[in-house]
């Protein structure tokens, strides 16, 4: 398996946002957290999954679709999140964390994180709970500027 760095908290230390690693080992602390292990420049680092991203050795590229089921549509669930939820099974609860999407499917995007919240409200408002105090208008509009944002962000990589 495979990460990639997505904090620039130790590039002083020589670890650079973006890097890619192969992992060595992986473990689930107490409160089911993954940390990833792995060695760069003859150091031995162990970074959290909330600092980094698992990255596939799956094709990269766009999935041409059938007009059936495809698997753009699939979403990978990272090791920690399965033992998260499994954890909540166990005591009898079953629900995700918004933040746990955001970090498990979006590697902590701000801009991906904070549009995923608001759709998020905007269904609890639908179904007649959600956040007081905001409205559809309100959480619509912040869903329109995060995709125009998100839209913005990708034609600058261009």
């Amino acid at each position: 398996m495979k990460i990639r760095v997505t904090t620039n908290r130790y590039e002083y230390m020589g670890l650079f946002k973006e890097s890619s690693h192969e992992v060595e080992k992986t473990c689930i602390n107490d409160h089911g957290q993954a940390y990833y292990y792995f060695t760069n420049n003859g150091r031995e680092w162990g970074l959290s999954g909330a600092e980094c991203v698992v990255v596939g050795d799956e094709k990269k590229g766009p999935i041409k679709s059938d007009g059936g089921s495809s698997s753009y549509y699939d979403l990978p669930v990272s090791e920690w999140l399965l033992y998260t939820l499994n954890e909540r099974q166990k005591e009898g609860k079953c629900y995700i964390k918004t933040e746990e999407m955001i970090s498990a499917f979006f590697g902590n995007d701000f801009s991906f994180g904070t549009l995923l919240k608001s759709l998020v409200r905007a269904w609890g408002i639908k179904i007649g709970a959600g956040k007081a105090g905001n409205d559809m208008k309100y959480e619509t509009g912040k869903i329109r500027y995060y995709a125009d944002k998100i839209l913005e962000q990708n034609e600058e990589k261009k």
